[in-house]
């Protein structure tokens, strides 16, 4: 009785971890190897679900930036406030926010590419 058990806690466990969310490699599939890192490709999904969520750059503050579309962004990557809060300073996603925890190494390396190539929409 006790292997079975053993051998059902196993499994749960198994399945449990095989089912987390995978970040991928897109980031290095597609930076750099001919496939063009756009906006409305790649990059609006993640700062849907990073930045411009409930209660952060949603709109709900004119203050803080509206990110919910390509036009809200402009002036953030313009005058290099987003790439400074992101990369230089580490401020954005603000760390502990559901923000953060959706944006991982994949997601940072294809923003910062996205941005070094001109963020095309």
């Amino acid at each position: 009785m006790s292997s079975k058990l053993l051998l059902v806690i196993a499994m749960g466990f198994l399945f449990l971890f095989a089912c987390t969310r995978d970040k991928s490699n897109q980031s290095e599939i597609a930076c750099g190897q001919g496939i063009e890192t756009t906006y409305t490709n790649n990059v609006k999904d993640i700062i849907d679900s990073s930045c411009a969520y409930s209660g952060c750059h949603d709109g709900s503050d004119i203050n803080i930036g509206d990110y919910r579309f390509y036009d809200g962004l402009i002036p953030a990557l313009e005058n290099g406030i987003l790439w400074r809060e992101v990369f230089e300073l580490s401020d954005m996603p603000v760390p502990g926010t559901i923000g953060d925890e959706m944006f991982g190494q994949a997601e940072s390396a294809l923003v910062q590419c996205w941005i070094e190539n001109g963020f095309p929409e």
